[in-house]
C-alpha cells in the first residue's frame, strides 16, 4: 500500500502513469509512513508544507508530531546523532554553521571542548541550530517534540518529501540514462502540478553531481520501482537494488556509490 510507504494513492497513480506515459524508469524512495497524514492535512488547510531541499533534518519517528521534521538534541535522537556525527571537524562542517563564529573562533571552541574531554555533539547541535535560524527556520520546544517551523511562525510543520532514488529515460541508442538538473526540472514541474503540491523538490540522488554527497547518503532501500509498462516493483534491500540496475539500467550501482 502506498500509504504504509508515506504516500497518498493518487500520488501513487501519478507516478506510474507518469513513468508510462513518458516512457521513464522512476525508482522512489520510501518516506516516512507518518507522512501520510500530514499530506492529508495540507490539502484540509493546514499550515505545514514538504519539507524543502535547504532542510536537512530527520522526520521524527514517533510521538504526536511524528511525520514532521524535529530536531531533538542529540541525547534524545539517534538520527540527531547520525547527523551531527558527519561534521566531527571544522572541516566537514557546512560553512554555514560556523557563519556567527568564524572559522578560526570556531576551530579554537571545538578544541577547547576536545581538551577537556567533553562530548561536542552539544556544540555541534547549537551550531547546526544556529544555521537553520540564519536560513529561516525554528526548531520548537521539548513540549512540541523539537519540531521545526518557520521562523516567522508561517509554516507549523515539514511533513517528507517524496525523494526519487533515481529517474531514467533511455536516448536514442536505446540506454537508459540518469537525468541531469537541467533535462529533471521540467519533470520535477510536470509532476509537482499533478500531484497538486509541490513533493518534488530535488533531482534523484542517483543524479547528484556532488559525488562525495552521493556516496555518503549511500544506497537507501526499499525503494519502488515505477516501470515504463505501467507495473511497479518494490526493491527492498541493496542487493535487490544492485541486481535491478545493473540487469535492467545497466548501471553499476556499487561503482555509483563507491560500495566495496
Amino acid at each position: 500500500m502506498p500509504a504504509l510507504r508515506g504516500m497518498l494513492e493518487r500520488h501513487h497513480q501519478v507516478l506510474r502513469n507518469f513513468a508510462k506515459n513518458n516512457k521513464m524508469i522512476i525508482i522512489v524512495r520510501d518516506s516516512n509512513k507518518a507522512a501520510f497524514q500530514h499530506i492529508l492535512e495540507k490539502f484540509d488547510g493546514k499550515h505545514i508544507m514538504s519539507k524543502l531541499e535547504n532542510l536537512k533534518v530527520n522526520t521524527l519517528s514517533k510521538g504526536k508530531n511524528a511525520g514532521l521534521v524535529g530536531f531533538p538534541p542529540p541525547g534524545r535522537s539517534k538520527k540527531t546523532q547520525r547527523i551531527l556525527n558527519k561534521w566531527m571537524t571544522i572541516k566537514e562542517m557546512p560553512q554555514s554553521m560556523i557563519k556567527k563564529h568564524g572559522k578560526k573562533k570556531a576551530k579554537k571552541m571545538l578544541q577547547d571542548a576536545i581538551n577537556k574531554g567533553e562530548d561536542t555533539q552539544q556544540l555541534r547541535y547549537k551550531w547546526y541550530k544556529e544555521h537553520l535560524d540564519d536560513i529561516g527556520y525554528k526548531v520548537s520546544s521539548n513540549k512540541n517534540s523539537y519540531v521545526v517551523t518557520s521562523k516567522d511562525g508561517s509554516i507549523k510543520g515539514f511533513f517528507s518529501d517524496y525523494d526519487l532514488h533515481g529517474m531514467y529515460k533511455q536516448n536514442k541508442r536505446s540506454k537508459w540514462k540518469s537525468l541531469d538538473n537541467d533535462a529533471f526540472d521540467p519533470y520535477k514541474k510536470e509532476l509537482n502540478k499533478d500531484f497538486d503540491i509541490d513533493m518534488i523538490n530535488h533531482n534523484a540522488q542517483d543524479a547528484w553531481e556532488d559525488t562525495a554527497k552521493r556516496v555518503s547518503l549511500g544506497i537507501k532501500p526499499p525503494v519502488t520501482v515505477y516501470l515504463p509498462n505501467g507495473k511497479t516493483i518494490a526493491l527492498t534491500s541493496q542487493k535487490e537494488m544492485i541486481n535491478f540496475y545493473n540487469k535492467v539500467l545497466d548501471v553499476d550501482l556499487k561503482k555509483l556509490y563507491k560500495v566495496k
